[in-house]
């Protein structure tokens, strides 16, 4: 049988390149597809065509037709490619023809050292890697990787050395007695590197060991669509350290690691820690490198996590850093303003939080942060005071009042909100019995899901107000506040309702059947909102005055999406119909807080506040001897869709002079990626609670006049 089968092989024509296949330390998938290149049955764009699938022959790194030929090393890239791994390998070589490259590398490797078994592999893992990425062009629409070779580079180290590790053990082990092995396994000491303090880190020196525990961590999306895992590691003598990975290992890393696990940590980069905004005061951060590796051990030594709260006392004071960011804990006493996302603007929250003294500070909540909140205050089942933390807040002082406002930051940030844990109790427990109970009544008065506001809110503050006449012949575009009598609705071609994209919450259009929207989105679901021009009549006056979904809803009872589905179910599902229900809308005395269109002559309403009290204390400003002389100052603004949902302005923030001994921060209202100065309002109302109307008109007179003093 044995004669027979030698008798066999020298029939059959052996390949010439068989000797790449022999002592290929590569990984086996290289391998694989190594052989898979050498018998030309990779599935190249040509071969599929020859196969009757109908592709796009241009290669993806270049213009020329893909064959095997051509994207191994006729094209510009991988020739590149090639050219920097064989200088890495230091051979003299510069590539060819497919069939002249198998022919050398089966010269090159006859010979059985550990030199070719390096190019060996480095051929394999090269091929390897042009192929994944170029598949990865073709079906995952990413970008052309720039950091392939060295990825080839350390692929190719990484099997070489496991394959002399390999070679050292089992001669170690064949040349020592028993004895000798016995001792060595039993005194495992000797053997085992002893861990290191994250103070006695060095830059540049990449092998260490440290017992470590993982109390932070998180994702940060790059601008490319990459992602990449952030952490904060603490050792036992409660120092930290702020580690970055590479996005090529982010799958990798975030299945292994854990948040608040206990770890051995081997090996890693340090470096400075030189970035525009830092999350611990070490002067050095770590890089995991190809070299790191994690095991996770149980190691009770190391402190549970503990939040490093920075004292609101010390931002008001400016005791802090610019480029650091800070963890903070306060209670809940204010919210400002609230900005709904859409037409490419973030959502955002500014809330006030207070600390024990009763120093407060405003914190701008942005993006999910504000989802996050808002979601919360909608729920609105906690009882008692609300006790907020948030991690990693940037802290800017404001160009114009000079006091530091905070916001979160777009990475790393997390918003608890009352959080159990041991530091919140004690938070808790420092504040006295009167404090927390006016900490929870505001509390439960933020938790009412209605957009008509309290009155605890210094509502006037925002703008000044004006006579609905005032506004409209001072033609410009503006925010405002006002009163008047909801009288009749206006038939407009749009109807009461509207469709709008669920994401970006702006009209949308149908075409060809197919709806799409400005933002971009083709084929979403739309969803109803409301939108009804109603009269509203001031001292003789009417104004045309928009009314939103979140203005309609308190009033109809349903949602426009609710009310729709009964007139479809009524055999009318056109805009132009008018429910019933609306109804409720008119004969209304309301006070409202307006955005003036002046190309559209509308008045948008920004929020309601539906009180009679708050209805006749505004009508006490608008006395007849200043309906037609206001001039205070006015903010101006750029004209928006009709169709659009009004926002909330970034500019206008509050003053809460009734509740913070400071002046509101503007600040707050710029973005993490966007901090510049910015323009507030001036407060031109002074609180006139127990004045007449007389009195209050006078106030406001003389405000106006002293509007340009800073109030203390």
């Amino acid at each position: 049988m044995q004669n027979f089968y030698r008798a066999f092989l020298k029939q059959t024509q052996q390949a010439d390149w068989r000797g790449l296949m022999v002592n290929n330390y590569a990984r086996p998938r290289a391998v694989f597809t190594l052989w898979l290149a050498c018998h030309k049955r990779l599935a190249t764009k040509e071969r599929l065509e020859k196969f009757g699938v109908h592709v796009d022959l241009k290669c993806m790194f270049c213009d020329c037709i893909e064959n095997i030929q051509h994207l191994l090393f006729d094209c510009r890239y991988t020739k590149d490619v090639w050219s920097k791994i064989l200088q890495w390998l230091n051979v003299k070589h510069e590539a060819r023809g497919w069939e002249q490259e198998l022919s050398w590398l089966n010269t090159v490797c006859r010979s059985k050292n550990w030199r070719t078994s390096s190019v060996k592999t480095a051929v394999a893992e090269t091929v390897y890697a042009i192929w994944i990425q170029r598949n990865a062009m073709v079906f995952q629409k990413e970008y052309r990787d720039t950091y392939i070779v060295q990825k080839i580079i350390d692929t190719t180290v990484n099997r070489i050395w496991i394959l002399l590790s390999c070679i050292c053990y089992c001669f170690y082990t064949i040349t020592q007695p028993f004895s000798v092995l016995q001792d060595t396994v039993s005194d495992t000491r000797t053997m085992s590197r002893a861990p290191i303090l994250i103070k006695e880190l060095v830059q540049g020196n990449q092998v260490w060991k440290m017992h470590i525990r993982v109390v932070d961590l998180w994702v940060v999306t790059e601008k490319t669509g990459y992602q990449h895992l952030e952490l904060v590691l603490q050792d036992g003598t409660g120092d930290q350290i702020h580690v970055t990975t590479s996005r090529w290992d982010f799958k990798d890393w975030i299945e292994q690691i854990k948040e608040h696990e206990t770890y051995y940590l081997y090996n890693g980069e340090p470096v400075v820690n030189d970035g525009p905004l830092k999350v611990c005061s070490n002067p050095l951060k770590i890089l995991f490198n190809g070299g790191t590796t994690l095991t996770k051990v149980d190691i009770p030594d190391i402190p549970p996590h503990k939040f490093n709260f920075h004292a609101i006392e010390n931002f008001l004071n400016g005791h802090f850093k610019p480029d650091m960011l800070y963890d903070v804990i306060g209670v809940l006493q204010d919210v400002v303003k609230t900005q709904m996302g859409g037409g490419g603007k973030k959502s955002c929250t500014n809330i006030t939080l207070r600390d024990v003294v009763g120093n407060a500070i405003e914190v701008a909540l942005w993006g999910d942060f504000s989802k996050q909140f808002m979601d919360y205050k909608t729920l609105g089942k906690h009882v008692g005071p609300t006790i907020i933390i948030l991690t990693h807040a940037w802290c800017k002082p404001n160009t114009v009042s000079e006091l530091p406002s905070l916001s979160n930051a777009w990475n790393g940030s997390k918003l608890l909100i009352n959080l159990d844990h041991p530091q919140v109790e004690t938070f808790k427990t420092s504040f006295g019995a009167a404090d927390l109970s006016n900490a929870s009544n505001l509390s439960l008065s933020l938790t009412c899901d209605s957009s008509i506001q309290s009155t605890n809110q210094n509502w006037t503050s925002h703008n000044e107000v004006r006579t609905i006449r005032d506004i409209y012949e001072g033609e410009k575009d503006c925010f405002a506040t006002t009163i008047g009598n909801t009288k009749r609705f206006k038939a407009s071609r749009f109807g009461w309702f509207f469709k709008c994209c669920p994401g970006c919450k702006i009209s949308i259009k149908t075409v060809g059947g197919k709806v799409e929207c400005h933002c971009g989105v083709k084929d979403v679901e739309p969803i109803t909102k409301f939108k009804i021009e109603v009269e509203v009549e001031y001292d003789g006056f009417n104004g045309t005055f928009v009314f939103w979904d979140k203005d309609c809803v308190p009033y109809t009872k349903l949602s426009a999406k609710e009310l729709r589905k009964l007139m479809i179910a009524n055999g009318e599902d056109n805009p132009k119909i008018w429910p019933a229900q609306v109804d409720n809308l008119l004969n209304k005395e309301m006070a409202f807080r307006i955005k003036f269109q002046s190309s559209y002559k509308q008045y948008s309403i920004v929020t309601i506040l539906n009180e009679d009290n708050v209805y006749n204390k505004l009508k006490g400003y608008l006395t007849p001897d200043e309906e037609h002389t206001s001039n205070a100052p006015v903010l101006e603004i750029s004209n928006s869709d009709p169709n659009h949902e009004p926002t909330e302005p970034i500019m206008t923030l509050s003053a809460q002079a009734s509740i913070s001994p400071q002046p509101s921060s503007a600040s707050s209202g710029s973005t993490p990626a966007k901090r510049g100065a910015i323009s507030t309002s001036v407060n031109e109302l002074i609180e006139a609670e127990d004045l007449t109307p007389k009195q209050s008109a006078t106030k406001a007179k003389t405000a106006r006049k002293i509007k340009h003093i800073k109030k203390e």
